[in-house]
């Protein structure tokens, strides 16, 4: 096993000592985009000290996850216009998409592992949109929630890149879903280790709770209703995109991964999704294709 020496796939879920750190600008931007005194100017000044990070927001900002008419030129634009909710999900978005991009490097086919939490952020904002009022799920909490569902896999594939490599061959050839193919290659599956990494980044809990229970909403260890909303939302999203064999390799939609087609649906329709709006978000998620994910390389 690469790098077993050092370190096994179970710590990466056990402790943080191997888990790569936020960028510390972004750590510091999001710190104070939750303290309600912090103003655009401070925040502006946080994030202009770091070049990589103020040009990578500008970029993000205009892509379709954010992009409106008006093409945003500079880092003072961006925060006015996506308003600071939007500005730490750009902010997660590109601490999120360098651990992406690192997984890219290390194998071919990663690209489905980006393009699934884009198209799961996209579907579950545009779900919150629709029945925010009535779930009490706010919109970018619901688009965060489901990009970073599954970032443990990014996880294990940058430290582990021949051991989630052989994972990655064996879903895509249709031998087991990913829960599966971790625990018997890895020891470890992806909720685990997502679970760790958005705890050690210090994202609120119910990001935590969604990488630990997108497969299994039901056992979400809270009575929070807005927060079992969004773990089920993600959970449900999640399924329909590798049942719809969106963001997902080709065979993984021809088995009963995570459920069957039925309970996915189902899933939608008890969060008060109706059949034709369902279809209408596949059709959206199809027109948005792979371009999406790519275009945030």
């Amino acid at each position: 096993m690469s790098r077993a020496a050092a370190f096994t796939p179970a710590d990466l879920a056990a402790n943080t000592d191997h888990l790569p750190a936020m960028p510390a600008v972004a750590a510091k931007a999001m710190e104070l985009i939750a303290d309600p005194e912090t103003t655009l100017a401070e925040l502006q000044k946080v994030i202009e000290v770091d070049a990589a990070l103020a040009t990578e927001m500008l970029r993000i900002s205009n892509t379709a996850l954010y992009s409106r008419a008006r093409v945003v030129s500079s880092l003072r634009d961006a925060i006015v216009r996506l308003g600071f909710k939007k500005v730490r999900s750009v902010l997660v978005t590109v601490a999120t998409q360098s651990l992406f991009r690192g997984a890219r490097k290390a194998i071919a086919g990663a690209d489905v592992l980006w393009q699934h939490s884009v198209l799961a952020g996209l579907a579950a904002r545009q779900v919150a949109q629709d029945l925010g009022s009535a779930l009490r799920v706010d919109a970018e909490e619901a688009f965060l929630g489901a990009l970073l569902h599954d970032v443990g896999k990014v996880v294990m594939l940058a430290r582990f890149p021949d051991e989630y490599g052989e994972v990655l061959r064996r879903v895509w050839e249709g031998a087991g879903t990913y829960l599966e193919t971790e625990a018997a290659v890895l020891g470890v599956d992806h909720r685990h280790v997502g679970h760790q990494l958005l705890k050690f980044w210090g994202l609120p809990v119910p990001f935590q709770t969604v990488a630990l229970f997108h497969h299994e909403p039901d056992a979400a260890a809270t009575e929070d209703a807005a927060h079992l909303a969004l773990v089920s939302i993600v959970g449900a999203i999640s399924t329909c995109l590798h049942l719809w064999g969106l963001g997902s390799p080709p065979k993984y939609a021809t088995r009963a991964v995570d459920a069957p087609a039925d309970r996915a649906i189902a899933a939608l329709g008890a969060l008060g999704v109706t059949p034709p709006a369902a279809e209408s978000l596949r059709q959206m998620l199809t027109d948005s294709g792979t371009g999406i994910g790519k275009g945030l390389f």
